[in-house]
């Protein structure tokens, strides 16, 4: 059974990446890989310097993956395998990858602005300030969240202490 929920779900991402998402890249986003990016043209080593496309995976990955791979599980556990599965291969094209692919490209079409920086430009000050805002209460929210796991985990005398010595 597992065996062919993995091939639908490759098959299914296989062709929501082949007909979605280029469609969104070609015909909203309009992605041109002549252009040059903020960080060939302001490359200074240290806020701008290229990197290949194997190290910019990792960070997209890293950026991505967050508390996916917590509340995942315990998705499936409480309501069952196939919504977490519906979750996993929908979010990304919805909602993920959209958002993450949409905001880079804003980002680099704007001399590598931050999300502030383009709030401040394309809607108001007072948006800037509100979205700083609300990204800092979100980071707190999401330290406390890590904190809780963590917490949880240590609180737990059947986790050995080398699994968390392997996972720092």
């Amino acid at each position: 059974m597992a065996f062919w929920v993995l091939l639908i779900t490759i098959v299914v991402v296989f062709f929501g990446y082949r007909f979605y998402t280029s469609r969104v890249d070609r015909e909203i986003i309009e992605a041109d890989p002549k252009r040059a990016t903020p960080a060939k043209l302001y490359n200074d080593g240290v806020d701008f310097m290229p990197a290949s496309g194997s190290v910019l995976f990792g960070y997209q990955f890293k950026s991505i993956a967050a508390l996916g791979p917590i509340v995942g599980p315990i998705t499936a556990v409480q309501w069952g395998w196939l919504p977490a599965v519906l979750w996993l291969v929908l979010g990304v094209f919805f909602i993920g990858w959209v958002q993450d692919y949409a905001s880079a490209m804003m980002a680099m079409r704007n001399d590598g602005m931050t999300m502030g920086g383009l709030a401040y430009k394309y809607i108001s000050p007072r948006a800037r300030g509100i979205l700083l805002s609300f990204l800092y209460f979100y980071l707190l929210l999401i330290m406390g969240a890590f904190g809780a796991v963590v917490a949880g985990l240590l609180a737990n005398p059947v986790v050995p202490i080398g699994f968390i010595i392997l996972t720092l």
